[in-house]
């Protein structure tokens, strides 16, 4: 059948909500690209609703630090600590396990698709992947001549989060074999490329809630 992908939500769960009212049909399988909370005003509500509509997802950076500030907070009883995160103190257990259970990727044969939160690094299989890298990074700057056995550079390439000035967008460089689809690069809003698209549209900043639809043939 039909597969659904949502770009970041971020707690806006009323967007969400009119996002599946128009466009997901019985039957879609629904996967959520990442960084389903924080920031935004219902993240407690995103998470039910997912739970809810048994859809999957891939674990974002702020899935992780959410989940961090809610065992500081230790699931309310400490109120003094990571005061940014008080949101977490309305999930239930099973909320938290959803949470834990996220994985980095989501593989659909079928569509020779992966999904990712951040990205993923070229000329490196998914078990050869930074756990890291495929929840903050956005660029890839091409290693020089002789750093590529450095630390840093295990492959030609050294993933980034954050624009350097000569480093360019991964999804840029991607050349498959599977489409990737991302979140997580607000600023740089849909991003088309032949083998990744980029569905973090900026929901949370005032923009839209975007997803890529994906049908046989």
């Amino acid at each position: 059948g039909r597969v659904m992908i949502v770009g970041d939500v971020h707690g806006c769960c009323d967007e969400l909500e009119e996002l599946l009212r128009l466009h997901h049909k019985e039957g879609d399988l629904l996967i959520l690209a990442g960084d389903l909370v924080n920031k935004g005003p219902k993240s407690v509500e995103v998470v039910r609703l997912a739970r809810r509509m048994n859809a999957m997802a891939v674990v974002g950076n702020h899935e992780i630090s959410s989940l961090r500030g809610y065992f500081a907070r230790s699931g309310g009883k400490v109120k003094d600590v990571e005061e940014k995160y008080e949101w977490t103190d309305g999930l239930c257990v099973e909320d938290v396990e959803f949470i834990r259970s996220l994985p980095f990727t989501i593989s659909i044969p079928s569509y020779n698709v992966i999904v990712v939160h951040a990205g993923l690094v070229p000329d490196l299989s998914l078990a050869e992947q930074d756990h890291r890298h495929m929840v903050t990074m956005r660029n890839l700057r091409v290693c020089n001549a002789g750093e590529e056995e450095s630390e840093t550079c295990r492959t030609r390439y050294e993933a980034l989060e954050l624009d350097d000035g000569v480093s360019e967008p991964w999804a840029a460089l991607w050349k498959g074999p599977s489409h990737v689809y991302f979140g997580h690069d607000a600023k740089r809003r849909l991003q088309l490329y032949k083998h990744a698209t980029g569905l973090d549209t900026g929901c949370l900043y005032g923009d839209r809630l975007s997803a890529a639809i994906l049908e046989r043939g």
